[in-house]
């Protein structure tokens, strides 16, 4: 069995995915697969990723139509067969010993995820004006190093620094597939979905404090673009309806219940006045929402 499959999604990368592919290779961990999804690039990415992985054994190329990063990431997970996986964006560069450290600390305490810090590398200075100063959202300031929490414990702290991605997270394969876990495919900001879905079908989830990888903050990135088009709309209104229908299937669970309610409120209070009364068709007043909406509401009225 494989011990660890590393899934990357790939469009339009040529500028990055050398660095991308140098930092998989320099991984010292051996028992791995990792599995290129190319997403219908237009530019040389699929060129430098056959050169680069031409003799190694434990890489392979799957090209398909662009249908987005979702898609990419579940044609990946639907043929891995890793015991554990991660999904590695291919303009970020992993630390060494990355895989080691994730495993190593997994196996021994039975984690259903590894939870570790990023740094964070602004491509230029005009990114960093446009998307604002976001160093602290990769900096943990709750989660205590090495150490283990259930995932009631866990989700309570995250909700006061939720930090979304998935290359955040080091996943045993398992939780993903006995949940029926995937990527919602078609909309932006994917992970807003399969994050908190993730985190509520775990039991044991660690956390390490070292930084594993450095993400890059570039123009053009889905992390960078404006989040006042039709599609972010959309997408927002999709992953809301998603979360509700969470919400309906765990009320019985109190914790899951506040952790999603958690969520969905963060994700209401961005949306436009124009998009509420949207918003307001999917929920009921008799939704364990709407009451944590009213309470919400008297909190910041008082």
């Amino acid at each position: 069995m494989i011990d660890v499959s590393i899934i990357v999604p790939c469009y339009n990368v040529s500028s990055y995915i050398s660095e991308a592919i140098d930092s998989l290779k320099a991984q010292n961990f051996q028992n791995k697969e990792v599995i290129f999804v190319d997403d219908g690039s237009t530019d040389q990415t699929v060129q430098i990723i056959q050169r680069k992985i031409h003799n190694l054994d434990y890489a392979q190329l799957i090209r398909q139509q662009n249908e987005g990063p979702s898609v990419a990431r579940n044609t990946g997970l639907k043929i891995a067969r890793g015991k554990y996986i991660y999904f590695f964006d291919s303009d970020d560069v992993l630390i060494d010993h990355m895989l080691d450290d994730c495993f190593n600390f997994a196996e021994a305490n039975n984690l259903d995820v590894v939870h570790f810090n990023c740094k964070l590398y602004y491509e230029d200075m005009s990114v960093k004006a446009s998307v604002g100063d976001q160093t602290e959202y990769f900096k943990n300031t709750l989660f205590k190093a090495n150490k283990i929490y259930d995932s009631k414990s866990f989700c309570e702290l995250f909700s006061r620094q939720a930090r979304i991605p998935p290359w955040f997270f080091f996943i045993k394969r398992e939780v993903l597939t006995e949940n029926d876990i995937q990527f919602m495919p078609n909309i932006l900001n994917e992970d807003e979905l399969f994050t908190p879905e993730l985190l509520i079908n775990c039991q044991l989830i660690g956390f390490l404090e070292h930084d594993y990888l450095i993400h890059r903050m570039r123009a053009n990135s889905i992390m960078t673009v404006s989040n006042r088009n039709a599609k972010q709309r959309q997408s927002r209104l999709l992953i809301i309806q998603k979360l509700n229908l969470l919400l309906k299937e765990n009320h019985s669970s109190r914790w899951k219940s506040d952790f999603l309610c958690e969520r969905l409120w963060g994700l209401i209070s961005q949306v436009s006045s124009s998009t509420f009364d949207k918003i307001l068709r999917i929920l009921n007043q008799d939704n364990l929402l709407f009451i944590y909406m009213l309470k919400k509401a008297f909190k910041l009225i008082k």
